[in-house]
C-alpha cells in the first residue's frame, strides 16, 4: 500500500490523495468505501451532482480494472 496507512473516508486532510484526487493509488476496497461514504451522504444531505458525479467516476474505475 505504498507505505501509507489504511484510507478512512471522511478522514482526509487538505491536500492529500483520496480515491477521487488519485485513484490509482488504491485498492478496489478503498475505492468501495469512498463511494459508499459518498451513498451516505447523498442519503443524509440529499443528493448533490458533485457527489454523484463522483461516485460515478469512481465506479467506472472500477469497471476498467475488472475488463
Amino acid at each position: 500500500m505504498n507505505g501509507r496507512p489504511t484510507y478512512r473516508p471522511g478522514h482526509a486532510w487538505v491536500g492529500e490523495a483520496t480515491p477521487q484526487t488519485d485513484p490509482d493509488q488504491f485498492s478496489d476496497k478503498e475505492i468501495k468505501a469512498e463511494i459508499n461514504y459518498l451513498l451516505r451522504l447523498n442519503k443524509r444531505y440529499g443528493t448533490h451532482p458533485l457527489r454523484v458525479r463522483a461516485y460515478l467516476d469512481l465506479g467506472d474505475v472500477l469497471k476498467a480494472r475488472k475488463g
